[in-house]
């Protein structure tokens, strides 16, 4: 019955305070907004799809150990791309600014459902940028996991495209989370300043 009453009496509250919460919250929405859509810069993804074998065997003679063998070699992949001898590589043949420590930021590898299928995804602030990048990796990949794995080879499943829209900031998510954060806030202050 207490318990009732005092969500009985909350409730009242935040009714009887609804325009402070209100503005409050359209305030913190407002500035959120802003904030991701005219301050936070715009980052654009390209992507490169790429199948990773373990050795050259034709679809007759392939077999499980093969299968598992690759999806190993796809974490070996991984570690490559980032490596400094391709950040290195990548930076110089197409005339960079960054260092290695920072392009490597830029790149994420990962297997797609614990395959055979390798996605390296580039994140720059500029789409054509994050476009060459991911060509260039991909480029240098093939002879790269010859040179350290010494057999089985890389296909490209799909290559990178300029993108024509930004990944980041998600300004719809922002939004909502600075809507929920504002209704919060002016809800803490509403109950605050009515104990105290």
């Amino acid at each position: 019955m207490e318990q009732a009453l005092d969500l009985k009496t909350l409730w009242h509250m935040f009714i009887k305070h609804i325009k402070f919460i209100s503005v409050i919250t359209i305030f913190i929405t407002v500035a959120v907004f802003l904030l991701s859509y005219f301050v936070v810069p715009p980052k654009y993804t390209s992507e490169a799809l790429l199948y990773v074998e373990n050795k050259q065997n034709s679809a007759d003679n392939l077999n499980i150990n093969d299968i598992t063998a690759a999806q190993k070699l796809v974490n070996t992949c991984s570690i490559l791309f980032t490596s400094n001898s391709m950040l290195e590589n990548v930076t110089n043949d197409l005339n960079l600014d960054y260092s290695s420590e920072e392009l490597g930021k830029m790149i994420s590898v990962e297997s797609i459902n614990q395959s055979e299928i390798l996605k390296v995804t580039v994140e720059t602030k500029n789409a054509a940028e994050s476009q060459k990048i991911a060509e260039k990796l991909v480029e240098l990949s093939q002879a790269e996991f010859l040179r350290v794995v010494k057999s089985g080879s890389i296909e490209i499943v799909s290559t990178p495209k300029e993108s024509t829209a930004p990944s980041s900031p998600n300004i719809p998510r922002y939004t909502i989370i600075g809507f929920i954060l504002g209704l919060i806030i002016a809800c803490i202050i509403v109950l605050l300043r009515e104990l105290f």
